[in-house]
Order: structure tokens, then C-alpha cells, then sequence
């Protein structure tokens, strides 16, 4: 019984790791998807800005 126990709580305590990596790998995935949408929203309005530029000249 008490065997079963301990296996029990070593299974759970690794169910609980790969669950805090899972949600780790998420995190970073995020962290990355907004860095590039970040990224492309400067561009995007550095363009926008060079457009009007040109359109004053």
C-alpha cells in the first residue's frame, strides 16, 4: 500500500513538471509570436510614415 502510495505521488510530481514545461514552452512561443507581431508593427508604420513623407514632397 504504501508502495503504490509513493509510486503514485512520483508520477504526480512528474505529471506536474511536464505540465509547468508545457505551459513554460507556451509561454515562450507567445513571448516570441508578439516580438515578430511587434516587430512587423514598426515596419509597418515606418513604411506608412516614409509613404507620407514622400507623398509631401
Amino acid at each position: 500500500m504504501e508502495t503504490t502510495v509513493k509510486r503514485y505521488e512520483s508520477i504526480e510530481k512528474r505529471a506536474n513538471n511536464e505540465r509547468f514545461k508545457d505551459s513554460r514552452n507556451v509561454e515562450m512561443l507567445c513571448s516570441i509570436a508578439f516580438g515578430v507581431i511587434s516587430e512587423l508593427q514598426l515596419r509597418l508604420i515606418n513604411d506608412i510614415y516614409r509613404i507620407i513623407m514622400i507623398m509631401q514632397l
